[in-house]
């Protein structure tokens, strides 16, 4: 009989901000020091927020959401690029967006410094715009 152990996969919150005022139209992943050396099993792309700590309920308009697009940095290139945001959520009214799906991986070790979001146009927030991610991932390779 063999046995087999399936490594404990783990959930992370991340955020991405774009500033109020800010007229970027390429925005860095900051660091995960925690996510360093992991390995990726799915990513979730469950809403974005204006000022998400500081404003409880207010959502976003989609104008930030329809022109957003991500890039995921590993194996030494880019090599998920400019996946459409609305692709990996569901609008259930103009406001308040919820989890469509989840974009799979197998295993990868992501360089979180190197991935960015990229807005077809820099349209400046009035509020902080963030941008939150589910980061599910596992120590060890499955």
């Amino acid at each position: 009989m063999v046995i087999t152990t399936n490594p404990l996969v783990k959930c992370d919150m991340i955020s991405v901000t774009l500033t109020a005022g800010s007229t970027q139209t390429k925005i860095p992943f900051p660091d995960q020091p925690q996510l360093r050396d992991v390995f990726l099993q799915a990513l979730d792309f469950p809403y974005i927020t204006i000022d998400y700590y500081n404003q409880p309920t207010v959502n976003e308009d989609a104008s930030y959401l329809t022109t957003s697009y991500l890039t995921l940095y590993f194996d030494g290139r880019e090599n998920v690029q400019q996946i459409p945001l609305p692709e990996l959520t569901s609008s259930t009214n103009a406001r308040v967006y919820n989890q469509n799906g989840t974009l799979g991986f197998f295993n990868q070790r992501i360089v979180w410094p190197k991935c960015y979001i990229t807005l077809a146009a820099s349209n400046p927030p009035v509020n902080d715009v963030v941008y939150t991610f589910a980061v599910y991932y596992s120590i060890n390779k499955i």
